[in-house]
């Protein structure tokens, strides 16, 4: 069997029953209306073979939607590849996706699989995905409509079943404008488009993340959980990553020594 017969014929691992009922982690943590609208999307587009574009501010969880969509997919026990595109210049990017062969250049010294190899019959998560090359969007373009990659260097092409979950919290259609994302990519990447809401769409969720966050340092440190007084939760702000550097110090300043009948509030700015 050829290298692309195999990768292209996953056999029965490969061609796994119904999606597992369920969408949420237990790291995605909410119950506004916005956050609930998520999680029916996540269930519906599941258990599709579809490519998904999600789109959200920085530090509002895309990765963890994208984990929760492949675990109640029928992927769920193949890999989950994530990438940060924006992490990686052209030429590293291009090679760490599709892979190369030995030679291809300086210090090639042997024949590397790529990513998307790796998460063959599974899924490959492209995080900030408006941040890539034109040569490495046209490469993934062929992805998308051909199912097959060619390693850098190579003369052969071969097929991968891969899922793609991409992200960005760039507004593409802008790039496009400016002649920076190619429009024929957009509309394969974003065959189910996804907005994760950021915390000032979902306030009422503030204290649900902050009770997640200080439990999970408080156990951490071995001390119990403290209540956050209510007039401490008011300013706990509504950007996701303020609040989670807030409750991580605060859980962390539950390991120190406190004077019994301390009253523990948010820790001071």
């Amino acid at each position: 069997m050829t290298r692309r017969e195999s990768r292209a014929n996953p056999g029965p691992a490969g061609e796994r029953a119904a999606a597992r009922p369920g969408c949420r982690a237990p790291q995605i943590v909410g119950a506004s209306p916005p956050m609930r609208d998520v999680f029916e999307m996540v269930a519906r587009v599941a258990a599709t073979r579809s490519t998904v574009l999600i789109q959200g501010e920085t530090g509002t969880g895309k990765e963890l939607i994208a984990r929760a969509i492949h675990a109640a997919s029928p992927r769920a026990g193949r890999p989950f590849v994530p990438v940060d595109c924006s992490a990686l210049a052209e030429g590293v990017l291009e090679s760490e996706l599709f892979g190369h062969v030995k030679g291809a250049f300086t210090g090639a010294m042997l024949d590397k699989r790529g990513l998307f190899e790796t998460a063959h019959a599974g899924t490959c998560f492209l995080d900030e995905v408006g941040e890539i090359s034109p040569c490495v969007q046209a490469k993934l373009l062929r992805v998308l409509q051909e199912h097959e990659i060619k390693p850098v260097g190579g003369t052969d092409s071969f097929g991968v079943d891969v899922r793609v979950i991409a992200a960005t919290n760039r507004d593409l259609g802008s790039l496009i404008a400016g002649g920076r994302f190619r429009e024929d990519l957009f509309y394969r990447l974003s065959v189910v488009t996804l907005q994760v809401p950021s915390l000032r769409e979902r306030r009422e969720d503030i204290p649900l993340l902050a009770a997640y966050f200080l439990g999970k340092y408080a156990a951490a440190s071995g001390r119990p959980v403290t209540a956050i007084a209510p007039e401490a939760m008011a300013l706990l702000g509504i950007h996701r990553r303020t609040l989670y550097r807030l409750t991580k110090r605060y859980g962390i300043s539950l390991s120190e020594r406190e004077p019994e009948g301390r009253d523990q509030g948010a820790p001071a700015e």
